[in-house]
């Protein structure tokens, strides 16, 4: 599998009239329409394919993660709001964060088990099935096609692979002794191998007989207070049973004639709508698509738009959100008053934005009669902490990491307190009639907001049809962030282009996904480089959003899924600071290197491990080894351990990081890459020391000579001569037993130590080859993206 997976849309809309279903897994998308054949409404269908996305995407979605839900309902026109995230535990508090070791400036590693909240999923699908599911169909009806998938088995996707491989490490972490449920072998399933998951099956069909009283307070529930308080979390039973879905009156605003509406906070959704707010005081459609000037006015009423959000939205259960006062006209209008069309802005009062992840899985149902369900589900950063309950078939989420550590921050971390959440789900009507007129969605962290803002423009403002508009390229404006292991969880450090220049201390804005028609836009609004790619969604934030429009009042059905939902194919381009083109392939090949090194130590190893053997028995002979009538040296093992066993482990380690970064130990981002690179230092340093054990033994051994009879004793008879009789070969006939000793020793043991002195040469030679690869990172091929170091 390539480290890029490359994407190429030539689809077309497609129109349907008894209901549809966008999902990116086929599968999902499949059990929706078999779930609406039945007789099932939106709601029904929707569990239905976020059940089956649990078994076919486990590395995005599941059981351990949070969703949220927009419902929109034909017979009475209106939008309903569930929000199901999940609370931190009521006994976590800062202070004894503070006493471990964590504050603001070194949080918790993401796969921590403090960032387990409660999981919302498994109550939200029970409650919005209870208040809107057509009842003609029970859970386990609805819950079947995952329940036969899991038990079964599926063939794992490319993309789902992909993901599946890259953070599988925190599946085998030996904290984690149920990660081998999520994994083959102990490693991740690779494409088109068919995964099993009979203990997710098991866990489904506990949701479907019980509900979810035992999910919270049964086994499940018990399996994952154990496993959070086994790796030092605080998580109790009682934290699980206290757990409630919240029905939410979702936020909207309108623009030009549309509303569009969100989940209220604590929910990021309300970015997108400040945003549009903001945009609806510029001509945009004065402007060209994606031109210069176009993304230089969307990205700016982003930024002015998340320096507001990302201080105020938190759980308003805890600390009132201004949601009215942010999304009025008035304070919108004078907002977008700050946008300078020459530069572009990094001052921002407020704000702590958090990584932006691509682990969340976006899909929107209609059924005949109108209704529409647009629903998101998440993990959070893959498989969040990774921590598998025991016999679940799930990870757990690490929402907690979305929480604030400094005191006084209105999302700063509290007992039973919701964190700010970025997976958003959304809908449009019309604002006169209140008619359905897309259920939407993106995925992708801060993606999501600005997803759907650039979704909704290209339709309202440009004329796209809504295939067009999911597959047209778009921009995330991002926020580098400087905590260290959220900076270097997916992405290279050259991935990140300031925006401004003028204040260097000011905390950069990114926008790592443009297009080609705005490249100047970064050149005429002071950046310090850009970068554009169309490769797979962790490396620019892929959104794969799913589009759902309903043609009134005739219930034609055209649905829309991104392409880059698939494999993608088109060209990936980097560039650096001076805009220089780094697509060009690297001079240096380092693992390609390093894996010519390691065959040749391998081969080396092998050689000198049979030279040491033959010192044993000279002319073939076993009773000088038995009587302990051989030199002293051949019993220090040199050949055998130190240019031999011993060197297995840099070979190995050389050999394996052509296989996707040292066999896949270190991942696949660049990051991981450079871990593998670094990695291979050690593994040489290690080789230096065996091999220069065996030099210094067999230039020992040759200097001392052999031991032998010289007719009258057995005697180092040459041990005087500090290695000269290595060139009087009319002196060796003074042994004369074993017969031609001398010969065999001096032939061995010379051979040894020229393969061992290679050998510390090749070791040398990697660790120059690790070093420079660890700093630039691999080269590759012409097909593949390179990065700018």
């Amino acid at each position: 599998m390539t480290s890029t997976l490359l994407f190429q849309s030539r689809r077309s809309p497609v129109i349907c009239t008894g209901g549809c279903v966008a999902s990116s897994q086929p599968l999902a998308t499949n059990s929706g329409l078999d779930i609406l054949k039945k007789g099932g409404n939106a709601v029904d269908a929707a569990v239905a394919v976020a059940a089956v996305l649990n078994v076919t995407e486990p590395c995005s979605t599941g059981l351990g993660g949070d969703c949220f839900c927009l419902y929109y309902e034909k017979k009475t026109k209106q939008v309903y709001g569930f929000n199901g995230s999940g609370r931190s535990p009521k006994a976590l508090t800062l202070e004894l964060l503070k006493q471990q070791g964590f504050d603001e400036t070194n949080p918790p590693p993401l796969s921590h088990a403090h960032n387990v909240t409660v999981p919302g999923t498994a109550a939200l699908w029970c409650d919005v099935l209870s208040l809107f599911g057509s009842t003609k169909l029970s859970m386990g009806e609805i819950l079947q096609p995952a329940i036969k998938l899991a038990k079964q088995g599926f063939p794992v996707s490319e993309i789902t692979a992909y993901h599946w491989k890259k953070d599988v490490s925190v599946l085998q972490a030996p904290s984690n002794p149920h990660g081998k449920d999520l994994l083959s072998q102990g490693q991740a399933p690779r494409h088109g191998h068919i995964f099993r998951n009979p203990f997710l099956a098991k866990s489904f069909q506990v949701l479907a007989k019980s509900g979810k009283k035992e999910f919270y307070e049964g086994r499940i529930g018990k399996a994952i207070v154990e496993i959070v308080q086994k790796n030092g979390g605080i998580l109790t039973l009682e934290d699980m049973k206290s757990h409630t879905t919240e029905k939410v009156k979702p936020i909207f605003i309108t623009y030009k004639g549309i509303k569009v509406w969100e989940i209220p906070p604590n929910g990021q959704g309300i970015t997108a709508l400040m945003t549009l707010n903001i945009l609806e005081n510029f001509n945009l459609r004065g402007l060209a698509h994606n031109s210069a000037d176009y993304l230089h006015v969307l990205s700016e009423a982003v930024k002015l738009s998340f320096s507001d959000t990302l201080w105020f939205c938190t759980d308003p259960s805890y600390v009132p959100v201004p949601t009215e006062e942010l999304l009025s006209k008035a304070y919108c209008k004078k907002r977008s008053e700050l946008i300078n069309m020459q530069r572009a802005s990094v001052k921002y009062s407020h704000g702590d934005p958090f990584y932006t992840g691509n682990d969340t899985v976006y899909f929107t149902v209609m059924d005949a009669e109108g209704n529409a369900c647009s629903f998101i589900n998440s993990n959070y950063l893959s498989f969040g902490t990774g921590l598998v309950p025991e016999s679940c078939g799930f990870s757990l989420q690490c929402r907690g990491a979305n929480f604030s550590l400094s005191p006084g921050h209105p999302n700063c971390l509290a007992p039973g307190k919701r964190p700010f959440h970025t997976i958003i789900p959304a809908m449009a009507t019309a604002e006169d009639t209140e008619d359905l007129l897309c259920s939407f969605g993106v995925m992708g962290g801060f993606m999501q907001p600005q997803g759907h803002v650039q979704v909704l423009l290209n339709m309202a403002e440009f004329g796209m049809n809504p295939q067009q508009a999911v597959d047209a390229p778009r921009f995330c404006v991002e926020y580098a962030i400087r905590v260290p292991y959220l900076f270097l969880y997916h992405l290279p450090p050259c991935f990140y282009v300031s925006l401004g220049q003028s204040e260097p201390q000011a905390p950069p804005w990114c926008i790592p996904r443009c297009t080609g028609e705005g490249k100047d836009h970064f050149g005429r609004h002071g950046p310090a480089g850009w970068r554009e790619s169309a490769s797979l969604r962790s490396c620019i934030y892929m959104e794969l959003p799913a589009l759902l429009v309903a043609s009134h009042p005739c219930f034609s059905l055209p649905w829309y899924l991104e392409a880059r939902a698939n494999v993608n194919r088109n060209k990936v381009l980097t560039q650096d600071k001076l805009g220089r083109d780094s697509s060009i392939t690297a001079k240096m090949c380092f693992e390609k290197c390093a894996k010519g090194i390691g065959y040749n130590l391998l081969a080396l190893a092998l050689f000198c491990i049979v030279a040491n053997i033959l010192l044993y028995f000279p002319n073939g002979e076993t009773i000088y080894a038995r009587k302990n009538e051989l030199t002293d040296y051949v019993w220090y093992f040199h050949g055998i351990v130190g240019a031999g066993l011993l060197m297995f482990l840099p070979a190995s380690v050389f050999i394996g990081l052509e296989h996707e970064d040292c066999c896949g130990c270190c991942g696949h981002a660049t990051c991981g890459k450079r871990c593998a690179m670094l990695s291979s230092i050690i593994a040489a340093l290690i080789g230096l020391v065996g091999s220069g054990y065996c030099v210094i033994i067999s230039a020992l051994a040759l200097v001392k000579g052999p031991y032998c009879n010289t007719g009258s004793i057995w005697t180092y008879q040459f041990a005087n001569t500090s290695g000269g009789y290595l060139t009087q070969y009319d002196s060796w006939s003074q042994c004369t037993e074993p017969k031609h000793i001398v010969e065999w020793n001096v032939a061995l043991f010379a051979i040894l130590l020229g393969l061992a002195g290679i050998q510390f040469i090749l070791c040398l030679v990697q660790i120059i080859n690790g070093l420079i690869g660890g700093i630039c990172g691999y080269c590759c091929s012409s097909s593949q993206q390179s990065y700018v170091c």
